[in-house]
């Protein structure tokens, strides 16, 4: 290869490398989408009502665009894959709203689980309990990342 054809390479790798992680980027919002909802759960059942509303928006808002990009087909389907179960299963009914309120469905129960069960997966019935493991999977699961 000639010194002059390499910058050429150089400047064709990293478009196709921006590309890729523009359409990653989009994949992601699956993540976030899922992420910030069980968060909101986490926020909520540990007293942080303004946390967990900022979250549940935070997950509206991924959540639209990523159903969008979904609808658009800007994502490829080995991106899909790596999605969370909560999120691929339920990507179908009637409308974008819908959709994603299935999912929030989806990923607050899985978060009240976590929540209202101990280590042996038996019910917790103290209120004082699950404060506790909520604020403890709020901060282990780092939802004050989330934006």
């Amino acid at each position: 290869m000639s010194v002059s054809a390499l910058p050429v390479c150089v400047v064709v790798l990293l478009l196709c490398t921006s590309a890729a992680n523009a359409e990653n980027e989009k994949a992601q919002l699956g993540r976030v989408l899922y992420s910030a909802f069980t968060c909101s759960k986490y926020a909520s059942a540990a007293g942080k009502a303004e946390e967990a509303n900022r979250l549940f928006k935070v997950g509206i808002q991924a959540g639209r665009k990523f159903l969008e990009a979904v609808i658009n087909k800007e994502i490829p389907a080995a991106d899909l894959k790596g999605l969370p179960i909560g999120v691929t299963w339920y990507m179908q009914g009637p409308s974008v709203d819908f959709i994603i309120g299935r999912i929030y469905e989806g990923a607050t129960k899985a978060a009240y689980d976590h929540v209202s069960r101990n280590a042996s997966h038996e019910l917790v019935r103290d209120d004082a309990t699950k404060k506790l493991q909520a604020e403890n999977r709020y901060v282990q699961s780092n939802c004050a990342l989330i934006r």
